[in-house]
């Protein structure tokens, strides 16, 4: 049996439980709406673009690579689009990164096709004003050095001992290749240390091993002072790769200006090792797994960095 009183204790407590309920429903409805109500003014930063700089821009062969990105961006509640260069506003509140990408063409078609040589042009404006952080591979990395120091800061991977850049400057002048017999490159997995500490690599090292597939680079001799160089190739340890294999010098940059947020690399964080496989002349699956996994950290690291970046610059809220 019930004893005497208590009924009449929760008669009275059931309506302070109601309000109680409604009271919590509503702060709960508030904080929505207010929600909502800030990503109309402030959208949230979740957008990563995947930038293509060849001559078309549907070009094929990104695919891969950008289903990686989106893969690892996803664990961040990061969305990954495509845009080719000439598509891209820097100006849009969503915008998180900018990741620029590998291309296909050669350089020396800038000498003839004066429309892809105009967007280069105008690309390379916006990546020098843009405040937006940018993390450019392969042949981005060598746009962003043509960018800051001219056609002169690219050239086609050359032999080790070589003392003379072939560079694509020289090309456009003469309109003659001076595409190396026969074409050398880094294609396969690479190792590289550490020259300068930095954000970007906290916690990884001191040995790193990344996917690569290139046959053009930075030319060192020319290299902007504007980019300081972050890592080194390790010529000691052993790579898997196709047995064309010239080291180049410079693997990566990142722009000296405490304002921006720019690297640049002359490997692929994003490439699957799976898509070079059938390349190599004997793939090691424990390298090959190495350099998808260091990969995927040094993007986690740079999402950390650009997250950082809008933090500190109390802009609109972070994914």
């Amino acid at each position: 049996m019930m004893p005497m009183g208590v009924s009449h204790v929760k008669s009275e407590l059931r309506p302070e439980r109601s309000r109680y309920t409604r009271n919590m429903t509503l702060t709960s409805q508030l904080r929505a709406a207010t929600r909502r109500a800030l990503d109309r003014l402030f959208p949230r930063r979740t957008t990563v673009l995947y930038v293509t700089i060849d001559d078309v821009p549907e070009q094929p062969g990104h695919e891969p690579n950008i289903e990686r990105l989106r893969e690892i961006a996803a664990r961040r509640g990061l969305t990954v689009e495509r845009r080719h260069m000439s598509e891209v506003d820097d100006r849009d509140p969503s915008l998180f990164m900018l990741f620029l990408a590998g291309s296909f063409p050669e350089w020396i078609r800038t000498r003839t096709d004066a429309v892809w040589e105009a967007q280069l042009a105008r690309f390379a404006e916006l990546v020098r004003a843009t405040r937006v952080p940018i993390l450019a591979v392969c042949g981005s990395h060598q746009l962003i050095a043509q960018a800051y120091g001219g056609w002169e800061a690219i050239g086609h991977v050359r032999a080790n001992g070589d003392a003379t850049p072939r560079s694509i400057a020289r090309e456009r002048e003469t309109g003659e290749s001076l595409v190396p017999t026969p074409r050398l490159g880094e294609v396969g997995a690479f190792p590289m240390t550490i020259r300068v500490d930095d954000p970007l690599f906290a916690g990884m090292g001191p040995r790193l091993y990344f996917m690569a597939h290139h046959h053009d680079e930075v030319v060192e001799e020319a290299l902007p002072r504007e980019l300081l160089p972050l890592l080194d190739p390790d010529e000691d340890a052993p790579s898997v790769d196709d047995g064309k294999v010239a080291r180049s010098r410079v693997q990566a940059l990142r722009l000296e200006d405490p304002t921006r947020i720019l690297y640049s690399l002359q490997f692929h964080p994003e490439l699957p090792s799976a898509v070079v496989r059938g390349e190599l002349i004997a793939p090691d699956d424990a390298l090959l797994a190495r350099a998808d996994a260091d990969g995927e950290r040094l993007l986690e690291r740079f999402f950390d960095v650009a997250a950082a970046h809008w933090s500190a610059s109390a802009g609109p809220d972070v994914a």
